[in-house]
Order: structure tokens, then sequence, then C-alpha cells
């Protein structure tokens, strides 16, 4: 406006560049549909301005064309800010989503009580209610009856025991142990989880939530081969303590295949990575520190995750 009827090239404003600039930047703050609809105003009204003074240009060339030339920079940046703020948006949905679908118990922790639930039904039905009938039909407590009650008493105090030593990390791995069990597929193994000290209960909420959702997204991906995952916690020189996560993705048929023509490669490395990669943003922010390694040169491909915590 300050150079009304003496602007005689529109390539030298920066009027409508800095505007672009602003929407681009309101983007981490503003919803997708704000961001879309103010560039469409400001576009419309830079374009107005390029219009009316297009009778000023020295350029010869149609006010059409300069309208559109002073627009495309405010829209197009409005654009790729209102896609940013999208994919944004949808990434933490999805990560909050696989956060609440895998967190169980108490401010989204899977309980040790509630996976040893099934443990305990068993317990129930195959052990002790035949016990009771058996006391009650005879209205009388014999030697066997009383030897079985202490066979029973010590499967219930065993269950109790490995409930108490059970970490965070064994209860979450569990769940999706049973899950798999409830499906049909090879599970966990028993030994894939490694943390005898407890270091994994030092994590906080945010690191907590974050793993979990992590662990959930590889579990679920449906070439995750469940008997070759392995989890482990230690303690590092300097007394930070770093946990290593191992996972294999392949179907059977192909982990164990010396055979190099299964055209999976790419395309398993690119499902792997669109699964957990809005997933490893959130643990970079969680972690001081982490590294992530996939290897497909073999049959499989290998994932390698490590996260430093504990500074």
């Amino acid at each position: 406006m300050s150079q009304w009827r003496s602007n005689e090239f529109l390539r030298d404003d920066w009027g409508h560049l800095a505007l672009g600039v602003v929407l681009v930047a309101m983007s981490p703050y503003r919803p997708t549909r704000y961001l879309v609809l103010a560039g469409t105003v400001c576009g419309s009204f830079v374009a107005g301005l390029a219009l009316y003074q297009s009778v000023y240009f020295a350029t010869p060339l149609s006010p059409i064309t300069f309208a559109i030339v002073a627009a495309i920079p405010v829209v197009a940046l409005s654009l790729a800010g209102a896609a940013y703020a999208h994919a944004a948006t949808q990434s933490r949905a999805r990560w909050r989503a696989a956060a609440l679908r895998f967190g169980k118990g108490d401010e989204g922790e899977a309980s040790p009580t509630m996976l040893a639930k099934p443990q305990r039904v068993r317990l129930l039905n195959g052990e002790v209610m035949p016990l009771l009938e058996r006391i009650l039909n005879r209205d009388s407590i014999s030697a066997p009856d009383a030897s079985d009650a202490a066979s029973v008493a010590a499967i219930a105090r065993s269950i109790m025991v490995a409930e108490a030593n059970r970490t965070w990390l064994d209860a979450v791995i569990a769940a999706h142990a049973a899950n798999f069990l409830v499906a049909g597929r090879e599970g966990i193994r028993k030994s894939a989880v490694r943390d005898d000290a407890r270091l994994s209960d030092a994590m906080d909420f945010q690191q907590r939530t974050a793993i979990r959702a992590l662990l959930g997204a590889i579990f679920t991906h449906p070439e995750f081969l469940a008997s070759r995952f392995s989890a482990a916690v230690a303690v590092l020189p300097g007394g930070h303590k770093r946990l290593l996560i191992e996972a294999i993705f392949g179907t059977p048929e192909r982990a164990n295949s010396s055979l190099k023509q299964w055209p999976f490669g790419p395309s398993l490395r690119w499902s792997v990575q669109r699964a957990i990669g809005h997933l490893l943003t959130v643990t970079q922010r969680a972690f001081p520190w982490q590294d992530v390694i996939m290897d497909s040169s073999g049959s499989a491909l290998k994932l390698t995750l490590r996260f430093s915590y504990g500074h």
C-alpha cells in the first residue's frame, strides 16, 4: 500500500512472502482448517492489490498474471503449513491411540494383577473347586485333602511371588504375549525380557508411555516374529541405564529361507518405518538418547533400538 501507483515491479515486493512465512510459523498452533482459510483470504487480498496496481507495473503482462504471481507464495506457504499441522495432528492421534490401546490399569499402565488373572482362574477352577467339592461331599477332611490343600497353597504362593517380582517391562510384554497365544500364533519366549535388577521401573511416566506405544506398534505388525523378540535393560558406566530392544520382521518362511529372491526387502522396511516412525519421534523427545538400526541384509529385517535414561 505504501508504494501505491509507484510500484513498477512485483518481483521485489516482500509483503506477500512475509505473510506466507507468518502463516507457516502459525502451523504448530492453529488447526488445519484455519490455516487453509487464512491462506485463501490473504491470497485473495494480495491478488486483488496486484490486480489493481497492474496498470502501474513496467512489465507488459496481463493483470491476471500479476494477481496469480502475487497470490502463489501466500497460498502455497499456507497450504504447506496446513499439511504440516495435519501430519502432526494425525501422528499425535496415532500415538495416543496406540498408548491407550496397549495401556491397561491405572494411568495407562499394564497391571500385573490383571495379567495374572487367567492364572488365578485356572487355579480356582482346576484345583480349588474340586478340592472343596470333595470335602463337602465326604463332610470330612482326609490326609490326601490336606496334602492337596498344601499343594494348592504352594501354587498360589508362587503366583503371588511371580506377580511381586514382575517388572513394569515384564507386565507390558506379558500382556502382548497373551494376545499372541489367543490368536494361535507363536508367542514370545519367557526369557525374552532380561531386567533382573528392575531397572525399567526407573523410567518416568512419559518414557513408559512412549515405550508401551512403540511395543504395541511392533507387536501388531503383520510380519513381526514374536519368538525372536528380546528386550534387556542394563546399567552402563556412568550410572545411566540403557534399554535394548531387538525385533525381527518377516514371515517364518522368509526368515528361515536362504533364498534371496523374496521381493519384500524395501517394502518390508518401508512398512516397519511407517508403523513406528511417528512413535520414534515421541521416544526421541522422551529419552535423552536413542539409536535406531534396521538391518535387512539377510532374509529378514532386524530392528535394533537403544534408549538411554536415568542420566
